[in-house]
């Protein structure tokens, strides 16, 4: 099986397209397959505003969204220590 991803004429999003692919070898060049209907997907969320509200000796308090998001399925909330180049994801 071949396969390709298709990013460099990427089509915008929610774009109804048709694809299909021809044979180039040697000999020659093959005839076009059969085209197949294509609907690109949603682009992912923009980040939300992250506000910092209070900050203690060993914890702070943060809030990010409106919750107006209703597709929004989780988050992913990671830290990094300004001494120490690597982000570390919280639980």
């Amino acid at each position: 099986m071949l396969a390709r991803v298709v990013a460099d004429k990427e089509p915008p999003n929610g774009c109804r397209c048709r694809v299909r692919v021809q044979a180039v070898n040697a000999v020659g060049v093959g005839a076009f397959s059969m085209p197949i209907r294509v609907t690109t997907r949603a682009l992912p969320p923009y980040p939300p505003v992250l506000e910092l509200l209070n900050v203690g000796s060993n914890s702070v308090k943060l809030k990010w969204g409106d919750g107006k998001n209703i597709d929004m399925l989780r988050y992913v909330l990671e830290m990094r220590r300004d001494d120490y180049g690597r982000y570390v994801l919280l639980r």
